[in-house]
């Protein structure tokens, strides 16, 4: 109709624009202007919700969806999940399809600070999320991607996040400013060693010797055997080392063998010890002086010996020399040690036969053992017959007999002339 016109009212009009839960019910005026006439009418609307789901859709947006990191490192992601369907909704937060690598790595959602498996989100609004993915050590180097997964009751959505592992420079560094030295044996040597982190990760680093045969029975110890050095970071330890007592003298080799804790970088310090020895061996009392023996008797000579070197001695023993005197024995025979500044009594049993000349014999006495001797000491020794008390007693009977025979032939011969007279 020309010239006609229509016009709605409705009380509420904002409630027209929002989403409806539950039916609800409306009233709505309705003028008609028709030429220079107007009516009103009076409708009745009726709303419905809208079918579950219907028009709900979900994104998932990351600013920074692919990150650098290194073995031993964790990487955040923030997710910002954002619900444009008109209900709200509870999201099931997962990793897959595909998932993390490995069961290594680690993969954990937190809302506000707190762990969390799922989240909530009003209609029309969005929420933050922060994703921590955990690189482990033993990761190697290249691209790794895996689909974050938001399943919603309406809807559902995804996001693929990208992680680049790079390899740490690494590197360690072991030196010692006096890498060798000397010392007599059984002395103590210590060694100052520098241990640095040249790379660009933490390191835990462990310390020991090589123990090879000829210092299997040394004594080897760090100050500390481990060490955790931050990157660029250096340590001062120090290894002390004490050669046996019996050993020896020449160059020995102690090599320190230096390893990060996942054995992947391993270092050798070669170290060199100098064992030389002073030796000294000497005889320092002879007693008696001037031994005497009687032929077919024993005399006993005490000589001490005394170790004045700072290396000990082994097998140490007595050599006595005599062309005139045989019969000679030492007490002990050896003795296997001789420490430094220890001394050492030996006895020297001389036994001249009976029949031997009397006189002065002269013996020569040295000290001697594996390493060294010492010098030759002269013991005159002299020999003197023996008594002959058993002659001695027969001539004295004999000679007391004939005394006694005499006597009495003397008296009994003066007695028969008188008798005759």
């Amino acid at each position: 109709m020309k010239g006609a016109g229509l016009k709605m009212k409705c009380g509420n009009r904002n409630a027209l624009r929002r989403p409806f839960l539950l039916t609800e019910a409306f009233l709505i005026t309705v003028l008609v202007l028709s030429g220079v006439t107007a009516s009103h009418q009076l409708l009745a609307l009726t709303l419905k919700p809208a079918l579950q789901g219907a028009g709900s859709t979900t994104e998932v947006k990351c600013m920074e969806p692919w990150q650098v990191a290194y073995p031993g490192s964790t990487v955040t992601f923030s997710l910002q999940i954002k619900n444009n369907g008109s209900l709200d909704d509870v999201y099931v937060l997962y990793v897959a399809d595909p998932g993390l690598p490995n069961e290594n790595w680690t993969a954990r959602f937190y809302f506000d600070e707190k762990r969390v498996k799922s989240i909530g989100v009003p209609a029309y609004r969005s929420s933050m999320i922060v994703l921590s993915v955990s690189v482990p050590e033993t990761a190697e180097a290249g691209d790794y991607s895996f689909r974050v997964n938001v399943d919603g009751k309406y809807s559902n959505a995804s996001v693929v996040l990208t992680i680049t592992v790079e390899r740490f420079e690494r590197g360690i560094e072991v030196t010692c400013p006096f890498q060798s030295q000397s010392i007599t044996t059984g002395q103590t040597v210590l060694y100052p060693i520098r241990v640095k982190n040249r790379g660009e990760r933490t390191e835990s680093v462990f310390l020991q010797v090589n123990r090879t045969t000829e210092i299997l029975l040394w004594t080897l110890s760090f100050s500390q055997s481990q060490v955790t050095l931050k990157p660029k970071e250096s340590l001062w330890v120090t290894l002390t080392v004490e050669s046996p007592t019996i050993i020896e003298e020449g160059e020995y080799s102690i090599p320190v063998i230096a390893s990060t804790e996942d054995g992947e970088i391993t270092v050798v310090l070669p170290l060199t010890v100098k064992i030389y020895a002073d030796y000294l061996l000497e005889i320092v009392d002879i007693q008696p002086i001037n031994p005497q023996v009687t032929a077919g008797e024993r005399v006993e000579i005490m000589v001490t010996v005394r170790n004045l070197g700072h290396s000990p001695l082994t097998m140490v023993k007595l050599q006595v020399n005599s062309t005139g005197l045989p019969n000679i024995f030492v007490i002990p025979a050896d003795v296997r040690a001789l420490e430094s500044m220890k001394s050492v009594t030996f006895y020297v049993r001389i036994t001249p036969s009976v029949d031997a000349t009397t006189g002065d014999y002269m013996i020569y006495i040295k000290a001697v053992s594996e390493e060294t001797e010492s010098s030759v000491r002269g013991v005159v020794v002299s020999v003197v017959s023996a008594i002959p008390w058993f002659w001695i007693t027969i001539s004295l009977t004999v000679i007391a007999t004939a005394a006694a025979v005499i006597a009495i032939q003397r008296v009994a011969s003066r007695y028969s002339i008188r008798i005759r007279r």
